[in-house]
Protein backbone atom coordinates (compact mmCIF):
# COMPACT_ATOMS: atom_id res chain seq x y z
CA UNK A 1 0.00 0.00 0.00
CA UNK A 2 1.79 3.42 -1.28
CA UNK A 3 -0.56 6.56 0.11
CA UNK A 4 1.58 8.66 -1.96
CA UNK A 5 0.75 6.82 -5.27
CA UNK A 6 -2.04 4.16 -5.29
CA UNK A 7 -5.32 4.82 -7.28
CA UNK A 8 -6.70 6.55 -9.42
CA UNK A 9 -9.03 9.36 -10.08
CA UNK A 10 -12.59 8.26 -12.06
CA UNK A 11 -13.35 11.23 -14.61
CA UNK A 12 -16.71 9.41 -14.85
CA UNK A 13 -18.32 9.59 -11.66
CA UNK A 14 -16.09 12.71 -10.96
CA UNK A 15 -14.14 10.63 -7.83
CA UNK A 16 -11.01 9.33 -6.19
CA UNK A 17 -7.69 10.20 -4.16
CA UNK A 18 -7.64 13.27 -3.12
CA UNK A 19 -3.57 12.77 -4.21
CA UNK A 20 -5.31 12.50 -7.91
CA UNK A 21 -7.15 15.00 -7.85
CA UNK A 22 -7.33 16.86 -11.31
CA UNK A 23 -6.23 20.62 -10.77
CA UNK A 24 -9.04 21.44 -12.58
CA UNK A 25 -11.34 20.73 -9.24
CA UNK A 26 -8.67 21.73 -7.09
CA UNK A 27 -9.06 25.15 -8.36
CA UNK A 28 -12.69 25.21 -7.09
CA UNK A 29 -13.56 27.96 -4.70
CA UNK A 30 -15.61 27.16 -2.05
CA UNK A 31 -17.14 28.73 0.89
CA UNK A 32 -18.74 26.41 3.76
CA UNK A 33 -17.78 23.21 5.14
CA UNK A 34 -19.84 21.04 6.57
CA UNK A 35 -19.42 18.26 9.02
CA UNK A 36 -22.43 15.49 8.04
CA UNK A 37 -23.14 12.35 10.16
CA UNK A 38 -24.19 9.80 7.45
CA UNK A 39 -26.75 7.15 8.54
CA UNK A 40 -25.72 3.55 8.63
CA UNK A 41 -28.61 2.29 10.99
CA UNK A 42 -31.58 0.29 10.09
CA UNK A 43 -34.10 0.33 13.10
CA UNK A 44 -36.54 -2.23 10.71
CA UNK A 45 -33.74 -4.72 10.91
CA UNK A 46 -32.71 -3.26 14.82
CA UNK A 47 -29.84 -3.02 13.00
CA UNK A 48 -27.64 0.20 14.73
CA UNK A 49 -24.05 1.80 14.07
CA UNK A 50 -22.13 5.25 14.56
CA UNK A 51 -22.32 7.55 11.55
CA UNK A 52 -19.75 7.60 8.59
CA UNK A 53 -18.89 11.19 9.27
CA UNK A 54 -17.80 12.96 5.96
CA UNK A 55 -16.68 16.70 5.36
CA UNK A 56 -18.90 18.52 2.94
CA UNK A 57 -18.16 21.78 0.70
CA UNK A 58 -20.23 23.83 -0.98
CA UNK A 59 -19.18 25.70 -4.21
CA UNK A 60 -19.12 29.24 -4.06
CA UNK A 61 -20.00 29.12 -7.92
CA UNK A 62 -21.55 26.09 -9.81
CA UNK A 63 -18.99 24.22 -12.10
CA UNK A 64 -19.57 22.37 -15.33
CA UNK A 65 -17.05 19.66 -16.25
CA UNK A 66 -17.24 17.23 -18.45
CA UNK A 67 -20.84 18.62 -19.52
CA UNK A 68 -22.17 17.95 -16.32
CA UNK A 69 -22.83 20.64 -13.61
CA UNK A 70 -21.32 20.31 -9.96
CA UNK A 71 -22.24 22.62 -6.71
CA UNK A 72 -20.21 20.80 -3.98
CA UNK A 73 -17.93 17.92 -2.75
CA UNK A 74 -17.16 15.39 -0.04
CA UNK A 75 -14.02 15.02 1.11
CA UNK A 76 -13.61 12.17 3.33
CA UNK A 77 -11.53 9.45 4.56
CA UNK A 78 -12.98 6.09 3.46
CA UNK A 79 -11.87 2.32 3.87
CA UNK A 80 -10.67 1.02 0.30
CA UNK A 81 -9.19 -2.16 -0.97
CA UNK A 82 -7.89 -4.43 2.09
CA UNK A 83 -3.95 -3.80 1.25
CA UNK A 84 -0.80 -4.69 3.29
CA UNK A 85 1.00 -1.19 4.56
CA UNK A 86 4.80 -1.97 4.69
CA UNK A 87 5.19 -1.60 8.04
CA UNK A 88 2.90 -0.64 11.32
CA UNK A 89 5.20 1.66 13.41
CA UNK A 90 4.85 -0.61 16.53
CA UNK A 91 3.02 -3.56 15.07
CA UNK A 92 4.90 -5.43 12.82
CA UNK A 93 2.90 -8.27 13.10
CA UNK A 94 -0.24 -6.97 11.98
CA UNK A 95 -2.59 -8.16 9.49
CA UNK A 96 -4.05 -6.49 6.86
CA UNK A 97 -7.97 -7.14 7.05
CA UNK A 98 -7.71 -8.09 10.37
CA UNK A 99 -5.89 -5.83 12.28
CA UNK A 100 -6.19 -3.07 10.46
CA UNK A 101 -7.74 -1.30 6.91
CA UNK A 102 -5.89 1.49 5.39
CA UNK A 103 -7.96 4.14 4.62
CA UNK A 104 -8.33 6.77 1.20
CA UNK A 105 -8.45 10.32 1.34
CA UNK A 106 -11.21 10.95 -0.54
CA UNK A 107 -12.85 13.62 -3.22
CA UNK A 108 -16.26 13.41 -4.36
CA UNK A 109 -17.70 15.72 -6.47
CA UNK A 110 -21.86 16.32 -5.82
CA UNK A 111 -24.53 17.76 -8.02
CA UNK A 112 -25.57 19.59 -5.31
CA UNK A 113 -24.44 22.16 -2.67
CA UNK A 114 -27.38 21.23 0.23
CA UNK A 115 -26.86 18.33 3.10
CA UNK A 116 -26.49 15.07 1.86
CA UNK A 117 -30.07 13.09 1.79
CA UNK A 118 -28.13 10.23 4.10
CA UNK A 119 -26.91 13.30 6.46
CA UNK A 120 -29.21 12.67 9.84
CA UNK A 121 -27.19 15.48 11.61
CA UNK A 122 -24.98 18.15 10.60
CA UNK A 123 -22.78 21.31 11.15
CA UNK A 124 -21.86 24.17 8.81
CA UNK A 125 -18.68 26.13 8.76
CA UNK A 126 -17.89 29.60 7.10
CA UNK A 127 -14.75 29.03 4.53
CA UNK A 128 -12.18 32.04 4.37
CA UNK A 129 -12.73 33.60 1.48
CA UNK A 130 -11.19 32.89 -1.72
CA UNK A 131 -10.84 28.93 -0.04
CA UNK A 132 -9.95 26.37 -2.77
CA UNK A 133 -10.74 22.61 -2.52
CA UNK A 134 -6.57 22.08 -3.58
CA UNK A 135 -5.90 24.53 -0.73
CA UNK A 136 -7.51 22.43 2.15
CA UNK A 137 -6.33 18.70 0.80
CA UNK A 138 -2.94 19.96 -0.19
CA UNK A 139 -2.13 20.84 3.58
CA UNK A 140 -3.85 17.46 4.57
CA UNK A 141 -1.45 15.90 2.09
CA UNK A 142 1.59 17.70 2.95
CA UNK A 143 1.16 16.71 6.67
CA UNK A 144 0.91 13.14 5.59
CA UNK A 145 -2.80 12.81 7.26
CA UNK A 146 -3.81 10.91 4.17
CA UNK A 147 -1.46 8.35 5.19
CA UNK A 148 -4.38 6.40 7.87
CA UNK A 149 -5.74 3.08 8.99
CA UNK A 150 -8.91 1.74 9.98
CA UNK A 151 -9.41 -0.30 13.26
CA UNK A 152 -11.93 -3.01 14.13
CA UNK A 153 -13.53 -2.40 17.30
CA UNK A 154 -16.26 -5.18 17.11
CA UNK A 155 -16.24 -8.69 16.53
CA UNK A 156 -18.50 -8.27 13.19
CA UNK A 157 -15.56 -6.48 11.90
CA UNK A 158 -16.51 -2.81 11.65
CA UNK A 159 -13.95 -0.51 10.73
CA UNK A 160 -13.64 2.75 12.78
CA UNK A 161 -11.35 5.68 12.02
CA UNK A 162 -13.18 8.40 9.82
CA UNK A 163 -14.74 10.27 12.99
CA UNK A 164 -10.84 10.62 14.29
CA UNK A 165 -9.98 11.82 11.30
CA UNK A 166 -12.61 13.58 10.43
CA UNK A 167 -12.13 15.91 13.58
CA UNK A 168 -8.32 16.24 13.28
CA UNK A 169 -8.59 17.33 10.04
CA UNK A 170 -11.36 20.08 10.55
CA UNK A 171 -9.36 21.09 13.48
CA UNK A 172 -6.20 21.58 10.84
CA UNK A 173 -8.77 24.13 8.82
CA UNK A 174 -9.71 25.71 12.35
CA UNK A 175 -6.24 26.65 13.88
CA UNK A 176 -5.00 27.52 10.61
CA UNK A 177 -7.97 29.93 9.72
CA UNK A 178 -9.58 28.39 6.95
CA UNK A 179 -12.57 27.71 8.70
CA UNK A 180 -13.19 31.35 10.15
CA UNK A 181 -14.93 30.17 13.33
CA UNK A 182 -14.87 26.77 15.77
CA UNK A 183 -18.51 27.52 16.38
CA UNK A 184 -21.32 26.09 13.95
CA UNK A 185 -23.76 28.44 12.19
CA UNK A 186 -26.37 25.62 13.88
CA UNK A 187 -24.93 25.92 17.37
CA UNK A 188 -22.01 28.37 18.27
CA UNK A 189 -22.39 26.66 21.95
CA UNK A 190 -21.58 23.43 20.95
CA UNK A 191 -18.20 22.16 20.46
CA UNK A 192 -17.58 19.93 17.51
CA UNK A 193 -16.09 17.43 19.45
CA UNK A 194 -18.82 16.93 22.13
CA UNK A 195 -21.15 16.33 19.29
CA UNK A 196 -18.90 13.57 17.76
CA UNK A 197 -19.48 11.34 20.68
CA UNK A 198 -23.26 11.52 19.87
CA UNK A 199 -24.71 8.66 16.80
CA UNK A 200 -27.84 9.86 14.96
CA UNK A 201 -30.65 8.03 13.37
CA UNK A 202 -33.19 8.96 11.19
CA UNK A 203 -36.01 11.00 13.47
CA UNK A 204 -33.62 12.97 15.56
CA UNK A 205 -32.52 10.28 17.82
CA UNK A 206 -29.09 9.99 19.10
CA UNK A 207 -27.01 7.62 21.37
CA UNK A 208 -23.86 8.44 23.37
CA UNK A 209 -20.91 6.51 21.80
CA UNK A 210 -17.35 7.66 21.58
CA UNK A 211 -15.15 8.20 18.85
CA UNK A 212 -13.31 4.79 17.71
CA UNK A 213 -9.54 6.04 17.36
CA UNK A 214 -8.03 4.85 13.61
CA UNK A 215 -3.78 4.90 13.12
CA UNK A 216 -2.03 7.93 12.14
CA UNK A 217 0.90 6.05 10.46
CA UNK A 218 2.81 9.40 9.75
CA UNK A 219 1.41 12.10 11.61
CA UNK A 220 1.00 12.90 14.63
CA UNK A 221 -2.41 14.75 15.98
CA UNK A 222 -2.06 17.79 18.08
CA UNK A 223 -4.25 17.51 21.30
CA UNK A 224 -6.15 20.47 22.19
CA UNK A 225 -9.21 22.13 23.29
CA UNK A 226 -10.27 21.07 19.83
CA UNK A 227 -9.39 17.72 19.46
CA UNK A 228 -9.91 16.56 23.26
CA UNK A 229 -8.85 13.18 24.63
CA UNK A 230 -12.64 12.81 25.97
CA UNK A 231 -13.73 12.23 22.83
CA UNK A 232 -12.17 8.99 21.81
CA UNK A 233 -13.53 5.66 22.96
CA UNK A 234 -10.78 3.62 25.40
CA UNK A 235 -12.74 0.36 23.92
CA UNK A 236 -10.72 -2.63 23.18
CA UNK A 237 -9.65 -3.93 19.84
CA UNK A 238 -11.26 -6.83 18.10
CA UNK A 239 -8.15 -8.96 18.13
CA UNK A 240 -8.29 -7.65 22.23
CA UNK A 241 -11.69 -9.21 22.79
CA UNK A 242 -12.10 -12.86 24.56
CA UNK A 243 -13.47 -14.69 22.17
CA UNK A 244 -16.93 -15.29 22.03
CA UNK A 245 -19.48 -17.97 23.68
CA UNK A 246 -19.82 -19.58 20.02
CA UNK A 247 -15.66 -19.81 19.00
CA UNK A 248 -14.79 -20.48 22.34
CA UNK A 249 -17.31 -23.80 22.25
CA UNK A 250 -15.69 -24.24 18.89
CA UNK A 251 -12.63 -24.31 19.78
CA UNK A 252 -11.15 -21.55 17.40
CA UNK A 253 -8.37 -19.54 18.58
CA UNK A 254 -9.23 -16.12 18.79
CA UNK A 255 -6.30 -15.08 16.89
CA UNK A 256 -7.87 -17.66 13.76
CA UNK A 257 -11.05 -15.27 13.63
CA UNK A 258 -10.73 -12.74 10.88
CA UNK A 259 -12.14 -9.59 10.06
CA UNK A 260 -14.69 -10.78 7.03
CA UNK A 261 -13.78 -8.44 3.88
CA UNK A 262 -17.63 -8.17 3.24
CA UNK A 263 -18.52 -6.44 6.87
CA UNK A 264 -15.11 -4.00 6.08
CA UNK A 265 -17.70 -0.58 6.46
CA UNK A 266 -16.62 2.41 8.37
CA UNK A 267 -18.92 3.23 10.85
CA UNK A 268 -16.97 6.00 12.69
Amino acid sequence: MDFNHDGAWDYQDQLGPAIHCPQIIKNIVVDEYRVEWLNMSDPDEDFYSKNHMAGGLAFTHPQVIGGVEYQGARISMETGLIKKVVTVPGHDTWETGKHYNPGTFTVTLLKYSSVTQRAVHHRTYQLRQGTTIGHLIDKIIARQMHHFLFLPYTREGRWKGCGDHLLHTWAVFVRDGDITSANADEDDAMPLADELVYTYITGGAKTYEEVGRGWWVSHNPVQDALTPETAFTNRRLTHQLPPSPEVAAAGVDEEEEHVDEEDATDED
